[in-house]
Order: C-alpha cells, then structure tokens, then sequence
C-alpha cells in the first residue's frame, strides 16, 4: 500500500511525510518477439524496480540457431533494452542475475567456442547492458543424463563478487567459481564412485550460495544401482542435494526417496522416481528442494514434491503433490529448473508447466505458493487457450505479489511460434486475465539416504569473441492494472499518480480544488468543499492500498 507519516497533518502545507514507491505494484500477463521463436529461462529483479530476463531467440523456423536474448523490462514488463549475443553456433541463456555494481551476469551453454569441451558461457554486461566480458568454460552443450527437458546451467553470487556456475560435461555435473572479472578460481566435475557403468550417476540443476554458512547448496537428481534385487539391478532415481565448501570440496550429499508406490504390484523392479529441479535457502539457513515425482504409478500420472531440510540436509518435513483442475480432474503437473524461492513471509513460490490432454494446448504455465509446513495457499494455471510455460518466478511482495517469465506460443500478428511471456500476479496469484484456479493437496513424506559423489579439479577456459548485438522486439499487453487487485481504482491521493505520496500531490490537490478540477472532488459528490479536503488528508496520512 502507499502510506505516508505527516508532522500536523491536519496542515496540508506542513506535511512532511516519507513517500513509498509502489514499484512491482503493477499485475499484468504480456508477451514480446518477433517473426522468430523466443524463449526465456531465467527472471531476476533489478535495482530500479523492474526486471532483467535471460532465454533466447532462434530465427530458424527448423530451430538449431538460437542466440543469447537478453531483455532489460521495466516494472510494468515493458521492454527497456534488449541484447543479443549471436555466437556462430548454438548459444541459449539460462539463468540471469543482476551485479553488486548495477550490471548483470548471464549464464549459457554454447557450441560457439569450436571446442566440444568449452561449451559454458558467461556474458558480463554494465548496467546500460554493454559487454564487458564473455568467457568460455568446461562444459558441454545439452549433456544432462538425466533430466527431460534439459535443464542447462544455474548460477548464483557471493558477496565478494565470484560467481558460482552449475553445468554438465559429457554426462557429468560441474561446479564451477570465477571472480568478478571472469577469471576461472576453480572448477570440479563430481561423479558417482559406482560410475555409469554401473548404473551411478549425477545431474545438478540449481546452486545458492550460502551467506550464514559461507559455503554452496546444489540441487540435483541422483541415479544408484541397487545390487540387492535379485536377478535385477534397480537403478533408484531420487532427488539430491549436497553441500560443498567455498573449494568445491564435498561437505555432505543426500538422496531423498518417497517411497510410497501408487503401483505396489510393480515393486521391486519400478521404483518411485523423483528429479530435484532446484533449491532457495530461508535467512535462517533452512533450504527447499523441489522437484518431480511419478508416484511409482503406471502412466503420466505425475505430481511434484518439496522437501524442506536444516542447514545440515536432514528433512524438517517433506510432501508430494497431487493436481486437480476445477472440474475435479486429476492432471499431471512439472516443475521448472531453479525455479523455487521463499518470499519475505517465508513461504514458498514455485513454477512450470501443466499438462493438457487437448493436442492444440498441450502445456499451461503455473504458479503455487505453499507455506511452510507444507499446506498449499494458491495454484493458479495461465495462458487462456494456448500453450504455455513457466520456467523461473521470483517474489516481489514489496509491495505485492510475483514475477514469472517463460513462453507463450501465439500464431497470428507479428508474433510467431514462441514468445518471451511475463506473468506479474498479486499476493493471491492473480492477474485479471488468461488464468484459472487449480487445487492440490499434499500426499506421502520422503526418506534421506546418504549420497556418496566426489569432485575432480579441471582447468580449461578461453575468451569468447564479442558477439553481442543490439535487439528489438513487438509487445502485446494482455491484461494490466496499476495495482494489486485487479480492477481496484487507482489511489485518488496520488494525484500524478507516479506511485508515491508526497508533496507533489499535495501542490496537485490544491490545484485542482482550487480550480474545481475532477481531480479535486475526491468524493464525487460534484462540489468542491471542505469534505474533499477531509477525504485528501485522510487518503494521504493514511495510505492507499
């Protein structure tokens, strides 16, 4: 809400108050492209109130030919600048934050370098979105073993400046820490002592840095043989998470299993399998992991899960989740990579994609928050009649609700195939438009089994050329409001309605009581009198919501 302290405020011409932004206050659903296929990964706030999105933008209707889209939106989602980094080969953004010093860093895997062991890229931008460095790292270009879709590279800050990096190399997760200039610190890849020879294996898909600890969280999925089944060796598929200090070194791994079967019949040989799609850490060091689940059933019968631990990866408490549409219809549900976060109230916000039995749909972006026990609060589905995705939210609850970037797949106009889609909702998850309620409901608890997984040191980077190019592209609004609840007038004290109370407004009100303006008869009552003078100050000492 806009609220503001007077000293006499009885006396307009003494007010002094402290005026309140309501940057972020804005709901909205848009997209933005052009005659090309767009995509983004990755969403992070910015300094001034508004957003910074990573993905990227293919002009080959056959595909194959993306480039690095970086995109620069004010608070309301509209468009400030755009980047495009257009490297010679295959190059696709996936997680984007902004730096310490207002510029910005993008993570991205790239067949670009020519070497088909440098396929990590990091791209430096200053703040007016100019290139300062770009570097190639160890990595290779859609190597995951395990997860579909592929979950590219996460990436995450230290106070200090280094940048710490997930990826893979030819089927084996890395971590990797630069300094603020690019140079490499440190890089390991980790891998199962049992190998993928026999059936071990690893994929990270999200990293924190840990601010209380001072040491690094990774999110994952994990693949164990089991040699104890007779005449079979079951290759378990669990969620995981490990703690590695500021070296790479491992501090401790876990495996969480849920191992509740919706199809016992198929036991021993099917095992439940859960992906562990990301991580966020809460100020009091707790960490979420989410991820999801088959329920050990037959079909596509699928759900998600979160599992909340203590700072040493024991489960605090932990649930899987069932989605039922308003009809009552029970629908399989994904979630995103790095696409989980607390909010300020420490609940949890997650987002992805659900999935449509009608073939011309397919897929619909969702958001949820649950709170922190575990009880859903909200599940909303976006996107109208067209398919849709969700793939990264954040919060952005001062003052209201969350920011979630994806794609949305619209075939007339100037757009075509896939778009850059931004969903701004309030604290409820709504927006006004192109959405629908789902519920869900928690089922079953995980276990926690040791991990074993070990690190080994690489060393091998190079400078990337400058590819980054100037980018535009059309914008289409579907749905707009100036404030948190859809359809609620705007504040009447905020007579320029830049979003703050201050002594603008006042020296606006007096303008316009004077001069028996619309803008003055904050009553409606069509007479200009001590009344709207009433309503003013009240409005004003007060606060709008």
């Amino acid at each position: 809400m806009l609220s503001t302290r007077c000293i006499g405020a009885a006396a307009l011409s003494l007010c002094a108050g402290l005026a309140t932004t309501t940057a972020n206050a804005e709901i909205f659903q848009r997209i933005s492209g052009d005659q090309s296929r767009e995509h983004a990964y990755s969403i992070g706030r910015t300094f001034d109130g508004g957003y910074v999105t990573t993905g990227y933008r293919d002009d080959d209707p056959a595909g194959g030919a993306e480039d690095v889209l970086i995109t620069k939106h004010k608070s309301d989602g509209s468009i400030e600048w755009q980047r495009r980094w257009r490297g010679p080969g295959r190059d696709i953004g996936y997680s984007v934050q902004q730096t310490a010093d207002g510029g910005y860093i993008v993570a991205a895997e790239s067949t670009s370098s020519g070497s088909p062991v440098l396929g990590l890229l990091l791209i430096r931008l200053d703040s007016a979105g100019m290139l300062v460095w770009n570097r190639y790292y160890t990595g290779s270009f859609m190597s995951d073993p395990i997860h579909t879709p592929h979950p590219g590279v996460a990436l995450d800050q230290g106070p200090d400046g280094r940048i710490f990096v997930t990826g893979n190399v030819a089927g084996d997760p890395l971590v990797l820490a630069v300094g603020p200039g690019g140079a490499l610190i440190w890089e390991a890849i980790y891998t199962h002592p049992a190998g993928p020879q026999e059936g071990g294996q690893y994929a990270f898909t999200d990293i924190k840095f840990d601010r209380i600890n001072q040491s690094l969280v990774v999110s994952g999925t994990s693949i164990n043989p089991n040699f104890d089944i007779a005449g079979a060796v079951l290759r378990e598929q669990d969620a995981f998470l490990m703690r590695t200090r500021l070296d790479g070194s491992v501090v401790w791994s876990w495996d969480y299993d849920f191992p509740f079967d919706l199809d016992p019949d198929d036991e021993p040989i099917l095992n439940v399998r859960e992906t562990g799609d990301g991580l966020d850490l809460g100020p009091n060091g707790d960490i979420i992991l989410n991820g999801r689940t088959d329920f050990g059933g037959p079909g596509v019968v699928r759900g998600t899960h979160l599992v909340a631990t203590d700072p040493s990866g024991f489960p605090t408490w932990s649930a899987e989740y069932a989605y039922f549409t308003p009809d009552g219809e029970r629908r399989p549900v994904a979630t995103a990579y790095a696409a989980v976060r607390f909010d300020e109230e420490f609940s949890i916000v997650q987002t992805g994609r659900t999935l449509d039995p009608n073939p011309d749909v397919r897929f619909h972006a969702w958001e949820s928050r649950t709170d922190f026990g575990g009880a859903p609060m909200w599940f909303w589905e976006y996107g109208g009649d067209k398919p849709s995705r969700g793939e990264s939210v954040i919060p952005t609850r001062e003052p209201c609700g969350y920011a979630m970037a994806g794609q949305f797949l619209l075939e007339d106009g100037p757009f075509f195939n896939g778009e850059t889609y931004l969903v701004k909702n309030n604290d409820l998850g709504e927006t006004g438009c192109l959405e629908r309620r789902w519920d869900f409901q928690p089922e079953f608890e995980a276990r926690v089994d040791e991990a074993p997984i070990r690190p080994n040191y690489v060393d091998e980077n190079a400078p990337a050329e400058d590819a980054l190019d100037f980018a535009d592209a059309a914008e289409q609004v579907f749905c707009y409001d100036d404030d948190c609840v859809p359809g609620e007038p705007p504040c009447p004290c905020d007579i320029n309605g830049d979003g703050i109370l201050d002594l603008a407004d006042i020296g606006g009100f007096i303008t316009c009581f004077t001069t028996s303006s619309p803008c003055g008869d904050l009553n409606g009552d069509g007479i200009w009198d001590l009344a709207d003078v009433s309503a003013f100050i009240t409005c004003f000492t007060g606060g709008c919501p």
